[in-house]
């Protein structure tokens, strides 16, 4: 590869004799959040949901922020010509 390209080899310094960067991704130390959302609709419309997390408050703030977005999702598809409204209908 450097020896096509002389340019290349003075430039990019900090690659292995194999063209690899001289730099290796580790994991972070702390395990992620498990957040777990669940979400119910009955045939009338009904939605109820369910949210647990594990972690600090910042997991709990992201499953709450979950927890949002699907229900705005769901109330968009209630409505008519929605995805949830049309399949109670049978269309």
């Amino acid at each position: 590869m450097y020896s096509q390209r002389p340019a290349l080899k003075q430039s990019c310094h900090l690659l292995d004799s194999a063209g690899r960067l001289g730099v290796r991704a580790r994991g972070g130390g702390g395990m992620a959040p498990v957040i777990n959302t669940t979400v119910n609709v009955d045939a009338g419309g009904s939605v109820t949901t369910q949210t647990s997390s594990s972690g600090d408050a910042m997991g709990r703030a992201l499953a709450d922020e979950m927890q949002n977005a699907a229900l705005q999702v769901i109330q968009k598809h209630l409505k008519p010509g929605g995805m949830i409204h049309n399949f109670s209908k049978g269309r």
